[in-house]
């Protein structure tokens, strides 16, 4: 839902060129720390199922 609303604001050239830049970015953070979570949480649960 937020990727479709900033697609469209995007288009309708609503938001300025600093905007686009900083909401990828903080999408790319947020994605970055997900990613970080998953891998340590699948490390511990990898941990418990073999141990």
């Amino acid at each position: 839902v937020a990727s479709h609303a900033f697609n469209v604001l995007d288009a309708r050239k609503a938001i300025s060129q600093a905007q686009r830049q900083n909401y990828i970015l903080k999408v790319r953070e947020l994605s970055i720390g997900c990613a970080q979570l998953y891998k340590e949480q699948e490390s511990e649960r990898n941990a418990r199922v073999k141990g």
